[in-house]
């Protein structure tokens, strides 16, 4: 696998010789029961999470940050999840109705377990729960780290590949997979699950701008939208 290496800085630049990346996640949730939520496959058609009046309104103001970076989106990827895709519908209308594909590497973390045993949001916050735990979850078949950095990391790769110079194409995905991709992207040590929320990890409509060199080096300019308050992080 091609590796990056990845610096952290606080910058407003742009070039037309790199290529840019907006690792985005979903926006803020409609979740009137606190239940567990996860991929929409694994849960009943009634319990399938959508994003709420605030989520549509973090999406719109994604788009007026990046438009206002003067970032040139060429497309939006998006998780086939109903969360992202509604989040990336909105998010294209603010940028005048950029292209929005479907892309199965950027997916939801596998992880059932939780919403399958009646889990509510609140207990897996309060509890700390650890969906990674193969002595908890392995009935479930849960999704383990090393899988969600190797597609979400391919997704990457293959979408700068598409990428011309000075463009843009917008990822969202989903807290984990987000968290995941970032804290590895220097092909270090893989963080433990238990701290995943303590390192580098999204919070509801938020964006990390990556930058990507031609050696293939990435440097997070900064995070969009910048917000007084950020949003939630469960």
């Amino acid at each position: 696998m091609t590796r990056f290496c990845v610096i952290i800085i606080q910058a407003n630049m742009n070039s037309p010789e790199s290529k840019f990346i907006a690792l985005s996640r979903h926006g803020e949730l409609d979740n009137p029961t606190n239940i567990f939520y996860n991929r929409d496959s694994a849960m009943r058609p009634e319990d399938i999470i959508h994003i709420s009046k605030a989520g549509r309104s973090q999406m719109k103001e994604l788009g007026e940050a990046i438009s206002k970076s003067r970032f040139t989106i060429t497309r939006i990827y998006t998780s086939p999840q109903t969360r992202t895709k509604e989040s990336s519908e909105e998010l294209s209308k603010t940028l005048g109705g950029v292209e929005v594909v479907v892309d199965d590497d950027i997916d939801e973390a596998f992880a059932p377990g939780p919403y399958l045993e009646g889990m509510t949001m609140d207990k897996f916050v309060k509890d700390r729960v650890n969906v990674y735990d193969e002595n908890t979850w392995r009935k479930y078949n849960h999704e383990n780290p090393s899988g969600i950095i190797a597609r979400m990391q391919r997704a990457l790769m293959r979408i700068t590949q598409e990428l011309k110079n000075g463009e843009t194409a917008v990822i969202m995905s989903h807290g984990d997979p987000v968290a995941w991709c970032l804290n590895s992207l220097n092909g270090g040590e893989i963080p433990q699950p238990k701290n995943l929320r303590e390192m580098i990890y999204p919070t509801k409509g938020e964006s990390f701008i990556l930058k990507i060199e031609t050696d293939n080096k990435i440097s997070i300019l900064h995070i969009l939208p910048e917000r007084k308050q950020r949003g939630s992080s469960y």
